[in-house]
């Protein structure tokens, strides 16, 4: 991850999925696949290069929306939909078309936006953390306990909470706990 910050990192891994999705230009437009195989492609070849490594980086808002409007466009320009303010079709309209073409009706929500999909695989990463607590004991001591409970600590810092990748997945994957309870 690059020193100077999380957004170099994502811009870096927007540049590199945009000149793969550029370099298929020619087979989003010319081709006699279906639609099917063309989000497929894209998921494989362009979303992989988006999301490689970005579980363990907390994402703003300002970058959320960048990864979102990277996502929706391609979406929109594989599919031929025309931007929003011409056709009327949201972005989540976008991904809802995106999931029906893949999954078809029976598994509705299951193709996220990109920036949901970061979260679930930091969830993810998150749990795959916790599993090894036994042989990581230096890793769990900094990062969650089994029960996935946050590691305490002796003392409070002072002054404003600092935004960490740590507690914001802990805190979405006590949401989904909570959301799947109850």
């Amino acid at each position: 991850i690059d020193p100077r910050g999380y957004r170099n990192e994502v811009e870096g891994r927007l540049r590199k999925a945009n000149t793969v999705f550029y370099k298929l230009k020619t087979f989003w437009r010319n081709t006699g696949c279906n639609n099917k195989w063309k989000l497929q492609v894209f998921n494989a070849c362009v979303l992989s290069i988006l999301m490689y490594g970005l579980e363990g980086i907390v994402l703003t808002q300002a970058l959320k929306q960048r990864i979102n409007y990277f996502h929706t466009k391609a979406v929109r320009n594989i599919l031929r939909i025309p931007a929003t303010y011409m056709s009327r079709i949201s972005n989540n309209k976008v991904i809802e078309i995106a999931n029906n073409i893949l999954y078809g009706e029976t598994l509705p929500g299951r193709y996220l936006i990109a920036s949901n999909m970061v979260k679930m695989r930091a969830i993810g990463f998150l749990g795959h953390i916790a599993r090894e607590a036994q042989c990581w004991t230096h890793v769990a001591n900094v990062t969650v306990n089994a029960d996935l409970s946050r590691y305490g600590y002796d003392h409070k810092r002072v002054g404003r909470p600092r935004f960490s990748w740590l507690h914001t997945t802990l805190d979405k994957a006590h949401r989904l706990i909570h959301k799947k309870a109850g």
